[in-house]
Order: structure tokens, then sequence, then C-alpha cells
């Protein structure tokens, strides 16, 4: 056999290697495309024609459902999408799912192993490279924080199917409630507010630059059953406006920079009057420069709220109730109300 049908070896066998490697934007088509991603975790990419042929509120989206993200980016860009259980989801935008405007998009398990039934997507960054200048910041529930490289997140191996994590999560309870990527340590605060109306404002750079893995460091002091509900990144001078929900229907805002700077992990000041009976209790805190509110109630009504049309208070001002509270009942949802109207292209930027 080895007469009458062998060949000679085509293969070479060498003691060194050279790694191959493979140009993708050699291989995937450059096009501007809208990429959208829903809070429940829907993801898709649209043609710029498939968007402009429809109007921007026709966005296919289940019922309850509501966006976080929508933007301009290249095929040749990424994105990475953080969850409130610390893990983060890479993808480059040229393996999004392909579909029209009006179609709902591809659920983020659907390809992704290992997620929570209770996880849920908090922030999205498209970027074309990653910046060795910039850092995430990370908060969490039960107050903790960290820094950590925008290069600690280059893609991994089995991106397509495996999220990596960006926090060590002291209890099964923690989450984390808002994320930052920023190139700037001077100049700029750490702004947290706890359920129990305490108020804390300190520098960032007080903050370690930690790896991806680390769990960080204490962010605020807090009483037991109490919780951070959100932080912000602010300037330290200057006039950032913050808006205070409460779970009794009251709704304040007031300027970050009035509470004095103190340092990290303190316990930090009031930012409501406390009140002996059915006390204040907040549940939502965001920057209000443009933020519309989407309400829902515990009767069930829902209510948009326009954060621009209240004055600024005082710390100490319990706010201005915006719905009857015995018809109403407390407030359950807060949720921020995002537009898929595209604004000007630009890569993702917190602060």
């Amino acid at each position: 056999m080895k007469k009458q049908y062998g060949n000679d070896r085509l293969t070479q066998i060498e003691n060194e290697i050279q790694e191959i490697k493979i140009d993708t934007q050699v291989l995937v088509a450059q096009e501007d495309v809208v990429v959208t991603v829903t809070h429940e975790g829907y993801i898709k990419r649209s043609s710029l024609r498939s968007y402009s042929a429809s109007k921007p509120e026709e966005i296919g989206m289940k019922e309850g459902d509501f966006l976080l993200y929508t933007g301009e980016v290249n095929t040749l860009d990424h994105i990475l999408l953080i969850t409130n259980k610390a893990n983060v989801i890479y993808r480059p935008i040229h393996e999004l799912p392909d579909l029209r405007w009006k179609e709902i998009g591809e659920h983020i398990s659907q390809t992704i192993l290992n997620l929570s039934i209770d996880e849920s997507i908090i922030a999205v960054y498209t970027y074309k490279e990653l910046s060795p200048t910039k850092t995430f910041v990370f908060m969490t529930k039960e107050g903790m924080i960290k820094q950590s490289k925008m290069t600690d997140f280059e893609p991994w191996r089995t991106y397509k199917s495996r999220p990596t994590n960006c926090m060590k999560l002291k209890s099964d309870t923690d989450e984390i409630v808002n994320v930052y990527l920023t190139n700037e340590q001077k100049l700029v605060d750490v702004f947290l507010v706890s359920h129990r109306g305490f108020g804390l404002r300190y520098p960032l750079d007080e903050v370690p630059v930690v790896g991806a893995k680390a769990a960080g460091v204490k962010a605020m002091n807090l009483k037991d059953e109490d919780y951070v509900v959100n932080g912000l990144l602010v300037y330290q001078e200057g006039d950032t406006p913050v808006v205070v929900l409460t779970q009794r229907g009251s709704i304040k805002r007031m300027l970050a920079q009035e509470l004095t700077q103190l340092g990290r992990a303190k316990r930090g000041l009031m930012v409501l009057r406390e009140l002996k009976k059915n006390p204040h209790r907040v549940i939502f805190m965001s920057e209000s420069s443009s933020l519309e509110l989407l309400v829902t109630t515990q009767s069930g009504h829902q209510y948009t709220i326009d954060s621009k049309k209240y004055p600024i208070n005082d710390r100490t001002s319990n706010g201005s109730f915006m719905l009857d509270e015995k018809e109403d009942g407390e407030i359950l949802e807060v949720h921020e109300m995002h537009t898929a109207v595209l604004e000007e292209k630009s890569e993702t930027d917190s602060i």
C-alpha cells in the first residue's frame, strides 16, 4: 500500500512556529450602524437605512422594557456591557445581530452563559480602542468602590459565551449601582446618597486603582439596614444639580456641591430632614440636568416626570410631592427615560 499509494509529507515540522494574525478590518465590511441595548438585555444593530425609514419611537421592544443605549457606531468598533452583578460582556459590533429597527433584537442570554435571573445591564460603552489613560469607576449597593483600568478588559478567549468579572462583590445581595468611564482624576468628586438620606462627597483620587477581580475599598460608612441608592462623579467646582425621589412620592433637586467635601468611608451629611413619623427614604438619585423619569407606583399608575421643572432646594428640604400619596401609594420603580433619537457620534464617556 505504501509503495503503491504513498506520497511525500506535505507539512513541515519545525521547532518554532510563527503566530498567524488575521486582520479583521480586511474581513469586516465597514459600515456605520445604529446599536441599541435595552434594560432587559435585548441588543441589535440596524442599518442607518432601516433607522431612517422608521420613526425613532417605532423601535422594537417588549412591553415594559426600556432603552439603555442608542448610538451610531462603526462595524469595526467594540461594545462593553456591564451588569449589576459585576459581569462584563464584550462584543465586536460586526458580531451583533443585524436586524431591522422595528425588530426586538437578540437577548444576551441566547449566547452568554451563567447569567443570574435577576441580572440586568446597567451600563453600555462603545469604543474604537481601549484607552490606557481611562479608568472605570464601580460603586456598589453595600458601599464599596473601586477603579480599574479600561485596558483590564481586553477581549478574552471565551467572550462569545462567557462574561468576565469586573469586581468581587462582598455578598450575594450586593450589586453595582453605577459605573463611570473617566480619564480625569483631579478636580473630580464621588457623590453618594444612601436610602436613609445620607449624602457623602469626597475626591475621586482617594479611590485606588486596582485589578478587575479586586473587591475595592469602602465608599461610605452605612448604618444597619442602610444601602447606597446611587453614586455619581461630579466636578469639585461648579453646580451639579441632582434629583432625589423618596418612597412617599416626594421629589427634590439640590446641588451636589452643597455637601461639604469630606473623606472616603465617612457617614456623610443628611440630604433630607428626618421626620419622627413616616420618614422619607431615598429610592432614586441621579444627575438632573436633562432627565425625564418614568415613575411606577403601588397602585399601578405610571407618571413621566420632567425633573428640570422642579426648583433647586437646600440640603435639608424634603422637596415637594409629585403625586397623591394616599391614592397612589408608595413608589415602586423609577427609570431614566432614554431617547431613541441619535445624537452626535462620539465615544461614550460619562465625565
